[in-house]
């Protein structure tokens, strides 16, 4: 075989390998690009839910719980009465939780009466409750058999939203209510009263002021 042929069939063997060994390191880049990116991926989505795992943790420890509360000493003197005309129940709420309260808003639902129920009279602070701090409610109802639902909207000092379900039954004899079943919810509201409007007419407007932005800047852009 003349020796130019052996010479070119020699590199035509090599331009072979070579561009196979191109091809084997580009799929083995291709594979490790795509490990790399679903790797980063799945760190970003573990990252993120680590991160609202944390901010929910945070919320939990500062968030307001609003729960029934029954002072022993007060049973038979409080819980339940009668004026001239219907029965009074006597509810205590209590701030159980680490931050305040704000914007409450309470509802009596009575079984089988689609009209809710306010409270008549409220001894304490009831727009707001403070930490540890109790309010008594009193309510005007028919009787002491129907099972009813006590309803609260609250929020926080960032203004989200929160509730809590108070189930109450009667027994006994003499009756007695009974306070169980008792829900709380997160960005979930319960009552069917509208936020208040602020300010009352005649009183000024005391909320923060938005600040304006030059003409030249994006609309858009967050403030800061």
């Amino acid at each position: 075989m003349p020796l130019l042929e052996v010479a070119t069939e020699s590199a035509s063997k090599w331009v072979w390998g070579w561009d196979a060994l191109i091809a084997i390191g580009t799929g083995i880049l291709a594979v490790a690009t795509g490990g790399l990116a679903l790797f980063t991926a799945t760190l970003a989505s573990r990252t993120s839910r680590l991160a609202d795992e944390g901010a929910a943790d945070q919320r939990a420890q500062w968030r307001p719980v609003v729960l029934p509360v029954y002072d022993e000493i007060n049973n038979g003197d409080i819980a339940l009465g009668r004026d001239s005309e219907r029965m009074i129940l006597v509810v205590g709420l209590h701030n159980a939780g680490r931050g305040p309260a704000l914007h409450v808003r309470i509802e009596l639902e009575v079984a089988g009466n689609p009209k809710r129920l306010t409270p008549r009279e409220s001894r304490g602070p009831l727009g707001a409750l403070a930490p540890d701090e109790q309010v008594q409610l009193e309510f005007k109802v028919a009787d002491f058999t129907s099972d009813l639902q006590l309803l609260c909207d609250y929020r926080d000092v960032a203004d989200r939203p929160y509730s809590s379900s108070v189930t109450i039954t009667f027994s006994g004899d003499p009756v007695f209510p009974n306070f169980y079943d008792v829900r709380c919810w997160e960005e979930h509201t319960v009552t069917s009263i509208s936020d208040s409007g602020y300010p009352k007419p005649g009183l000024t407007d005391q909320s923060p002021k938005q600040k304006l932005k030059p003409d030249w800047l994006d609309p858009n852009w967050p403030d800061g």
